[in-house]
């Protein structure tokens, strides 16, 4: 696999992105239509959040907010794990593996131009499903209700 892949060759192009402002409501109407697993958050062309099916599920549904009237700011991730376009794709996933995560944006010169997702990686190389199991010790966003 070493240098077979570049992450520019595999990243979709037209990411979803939506404000911190905006609703989980609204969120998750816009992955329930386009059925994708994330949206990513920009402020000001800036990359500050991303909101995932996972992210929801654990902090909004289990926690019994309401999706109308609570902001994706509250629960959006914030530290946000990113990679640039040209490098091997093999790297990419070891990130995402190591981070136990299935959305990883692609920034160039600091402007959004791309995300690769676990259903990307699989869809060009099926054996890679083994590079993208998570390491179950690593705590993501030590969020509680």
């Amino acid at each position: 696999m070493q240098g077979k892949y570049k992450v520019h060759e595999v990243m979709e192009r037209n990411i979803i992105v939506a404000s911190k402002q905006n609703s989980i409501l609204y969120c998750s109407k816009v992955m329930a239509k386009n059925k994708i697993g994330c949206v990513v958050i920009v402020e000001e062309h800036r990359v500050v959040g991303i909101i995932t099916e996972q992210d929801i599920l654990r902090k909004v549904v289990a926690c019994e907010l309401d999706p109308k009237h609570t902001c994706v700011e509250k629960v959006m991730s914030r530290n946000i794990v990113f990679v640039e376009s040209l490098i091997e794709l093999q790297s990419a996933i070891q990130l995402m593996g190591n981070n136990q995560i299935k959305h990883l944006p692609v920034i160039d010169n600091g402007e959004l131009v791309g995300l690769v997702t676990s259903k990307d990686i699989v869809a060009i190389e099926p054996l890679l499903i083994e590079y993208l199991k998570f390491n179950n010790s690593v705590d993501r966003n030590n969020f509680e209700c």
